[in-house]
């Protein structure tokens, strides 16, 4: 083994005990083991600085390579997507339920009772639930 894949092996085990204490993401991992298995001397250092500058709990500098992610942002930006994937899915359930009960009422030529509105409430009621509990 080379004097380069020892320091990186060395590096990539750092970087994984950082993953394990919660001081990086799993993106910013594969991110920064990626500048440190392209042996690339001038990034290798950016890499290593930037676990030193974590592991040390300093604030974010501003020339920062990380974009400022951390652990807690990959979460909220997963939950965000996660939620609005759901409302897109809602959507398109509320679509074809009011595109379903019209072409029902104008086929028939009369009104009938509004049904969709129990797949309309919970799209409604449960975000306003989650604001209300955020900001109040």
């Amino acid at each position: 083994m080379t004097e380069d894949e020892r320091l990186a092996q060395e590096y990539l085990t750092k970087l994984q005990e950082s993953v394990g204490r919660g001081e990086i993401s799993l993106a910013e991992y594969d991110r920064l083991a990626d500048l440190a298995l392209s042996n690339i001397p001038a990034t290798s250092q950016v890499a290593h600085a930037e676990l030193a500058r974590r592991s040390a709990g300093t604030s974010m500098v501003p020339g920062d390579l990380t974009g400022g992610a951390t652990s807690t942002d990959g979460k909220k930006s997963a939950l965000d997507l996660a939620i609005k994937s759901l409302f897109v899915l809602w959507f398109i359930a509320v679509a074809m339920n009011l595109a379903i009960w019209l072409g029902v009422c104008l086929t028939v030529g009369k009104i009938y009772y509004f049904w969709p509105m129990w797949v309309i409430l919970p799209g409604i009621i449960f975000p306003a639930i989650r604001w209300l509990r955020e900001y109040l």
